[in-house]
This record gives C-alpha cells, sequence and structure tokens, in this order.
C-alpha cells in the first residue's frame, strides 16, 4: 500500500489520459496508492465540476447503506466483515469482477432500490399492524377493566359531589334526590355518561388534574393500570398505560373532556351498555379472536423483515466498500482539466522508486 514518510523522493508529474479510460487508470492508481492529485479547478465550486452527478448517485446509495444498518442494528443483527482492504481491491481488480463506472452505479442502485423499497414497504405496514394490534389490547383491557368495575366496583355518588348552585335550595341546603318526593324519577333523571379509554401512565397525574380543573370537580374518574406495556408503532419503545373511566353529567362536561383526552392522546373507545352482558360477553370474544390474529399477521410481517435484515447484514459492508471506491475516484477526477475534448489532464505527487510502476 502507500508509503507516505516526510523523508520519501517524490516527484511532480503531469497525467494525461482518455476520458472513457479515465475512471479505470484512477482506480488501478488507487490501489498501488503511491500518488495524490492536486485540483487543478481551484476556482470552480463543488456543484460545479464535470462529476457532480456521479457523486450524488454515490451520496444516495450510502444513505440507502445506513438505513440498511439501522434496520439490521433494530434487530440486533452485527454487519458481516467484509474481509480487508487489500482482498476487497484484489477482489474487484480480477477480470471477471472488473466492473466500475457507469455501469456498477446502475447495477447497485437498481438492486440497493428493490431492497429498500422492499424494506420501506415492510416497516410501514409493520407499524400499521402495530397500530391496529395495540388498539386491539388497548379495547381488550378496557372491556375487561370497565366490566369489572361495573359489576363490582360501581360507585354509588353523592349527589353533593356533582351538584351546582342551582341545586342549593334557599336556605344553602342540598337538595338530597335520593330522599325526596318523587325520588325514582328523579334517580333516573341522575343517570350518569361515561367515557372509557386509555392513557399513558406517566401522564395519568397531570390528565386527572387537568379533567379535575377543567370540569370544576364535577367528574368522577377511575384508574386501572394495564399489566401489557404497549408497543409504541414509531420508535418501538414500550409505553405503560392504564384504563380510565370517566363519569359526568352535562354534555358541556363531555365536549371539555373529548378536549383534554385530544390533547393528552389519550385513545377513547366506544363501549356497549354494561348492564347487557350478553353483547359485553360477545364484543369480548371478538375482539379477543381479532387480537390473535392481529398478533399472528403482526409476528409474520416481523419474520419476514428479520430474514431481510439477515441477507442485508451479510452484504451492506461490501456495497459500502464498493460505494466509498466509487465516490473516492470520482472526487479526485474532479480535480482533473479538461484541456482538449475526450481527454482529461491531471497533476499530483508520485513516490520517485513508483514511477515506473505507474
Amino acid at each position: 500500500m502507500a508509503r507516505w514518510f516526510r523523508s520519501e523522493p517524490m516527484k511532480y508529474i503531469s497525467l494525461i489520459v482518455n476520458e472513457d479510460a479515465a475512471h479505470d487508470c484512477l482506480a488501478d492508481l488507487g490501489k498501488m496508492g503511491v500518488i495524490q492529485f492536486t485540483d487543478l479547478n481551484p476556482d470552480m465550486t463543488p456543484f460545479q465540476r464535470r462529476y457532480v452527478p456521479f457523486v450524488k448517485r454515490c451520496d444516495e446509495l450510502e444513505r440507502k447503506l445506513r438505513f440498511f444498518s439501522v434496520e439490521c442494528e433494530n434487530f440486533d443483527l452485527e454487519i458481516q466483515n467484509a474481509g480487508t482492504i487489500d482482498s476487497f481491491l484484489d477482489e474487484v481488480s480480477e477480470p471477471s469482477n472488473k466492473e466500475g463506472g457507469v455501469q456498477l452505479l446502475d447495477s447497485l442502485e437498481s438492486e440497493l432500490e428493490g431492497f429498500d423499497s422492499q424494506l420501506r414497504e415492510l416497516n410501514k405496514y409493520s407499524t400499521k399492524l402495530t397500530s391496529e394490534y395495540n388498539e386491539k389490547v388497548e379495547l381488550q383491557e378496557v372491556l375487561e377493566k370497565a366490566r369489572r368495575f361495573f359489576m363490582t366496583d360501581a360507585p354509588r355518588l353523592a349527589v353533593s359531589e356533582l351538584t351546582t348552585a342551582d341545586d342549593i335550595d334557599g336556605d344553602g341546603r342540598t337538595d338530597n334526590l335520593l330522599e325526596a318526593e318523587g325520588g325514582a324519577a328523579r334517580e333516573m333523571d341522575m343517570r350518569f355518561s361515561s367515557m372509557t379509554g386509555v392513557v399513558s401512565k406517566d401522564e395519568k397525574t397531570r390528565f386527572e388534574r387537568m379533567i379535575f380543573r377543567a370540569t370544576r370537580g364535577n367528574c368522577y374518574i377511575r384508574f386501572a393500570p394495564i399489566q401489557q406495556p404497549i408497543t409504541d408503532p414509531l420508535s418501538g419503545a414500550l409505553v405503560e398505560k392504564c384504563v380510565f373511566i370517566i363519569f359526568y353529567k352535562s354534555i358541556e362536561i363531555e365536549i371539555k373532556v373529548q378536549k383534554i383526552c385530544d390533547a393528552f392522546d389519550a385513545h377513547r373507545y366506544s363501549l356497549p351498555d354494561m348492564d347487557d352482558a350478553p353483547a359485553v360477553d360477545r364484543m369480548l370474544t371478538e375482539n379477543a379472536q381479532e387480537l390473535v390474529d392481529s398478533r399472528t399477521v403482526l409476528l409474520k410481517n416481523q419474520d419476514t423483515r428479520f430474514r431481510l435484515c439477515q441477507m442485508l447484514a451479510s452484504k451492506t459492508e461490501r456495497w459500502m466498500w464498493l460505494v466509498l471506491r466509487e465516490k473516492l475516484i470520482y472526487h479526485s477526477l474532479n480535480q482533473f482539466k479538461a484541456d482538449v475534448s475526450g481527454m482529461l489532464r491531471g497533476e499530483g505527487w508520485v513516490i520517485a522508486d513508483s514511477i515506473d510502476a505507474l
């Protein structure tokens, strides 16, 4: 490889090559590692140079390869070593493998674009499947927690907890609806509406405080933790959540609660009448079956992505070296000057002992 020492005798040369052969010439010179080119186009910006489009194509290929590496890391797959640099250069320099320039970029772009599109489509489908699976898990938890709550822990709220100033008589005493005349009819009038959903466990305290302040305490809210963590469809992180049930009386409170749920990214779910046990059991059974089916499809998608990333992990480093090699060749060609049509001229320093080999 290169011998760059301070005391090494050097010579400054001028190299004139045909434009069609320039790529292959620089590939061989780069393998020798005995020459360093000087820039003959200092007045040009990087975007004005001759081979900028090829450098941009290499940048795009590098971006795709970095994407492959990140996806492999998400599955804890190690990128396989492509060997040593010397063995790689010897391999690509063999006549049977000597493909470079536009042909190599075209083949790499076609191959990597196929894998990139396939992997992105699988990731997009995985995000959708994860969201649907999370919704079914949350709905199952909401149904079970709500049914248990209504069957065993349903609160018998005191009227004073949810009354306004209009409910207070002239003597300043709260009218007890359950003991007054016509109590049965008034009791039916005091049936509360409810809203159920799921909110992040980290936001539970703030969520409850906001509900209390916005409704002036005219709500009854209860929480129940979800034992199974929920997977975030975007980041893949596990998030702890809890089920909430909010009881309220007026439509105005319902509108406020809905806005607060949206602000806290809380998922709301519509449930059947909890007094209708057969309907609740039927919904639980149907959702449980959909949950199993959704999990099966999700695992199938994950397995397909894993096998694709396994294949990419075995080839990514070699692809990266090929792209870097092409990119460096075109960077060097951007330092050449086109004095005559079809010819390129380059200048640089060469180790004196390597002139003949050069």
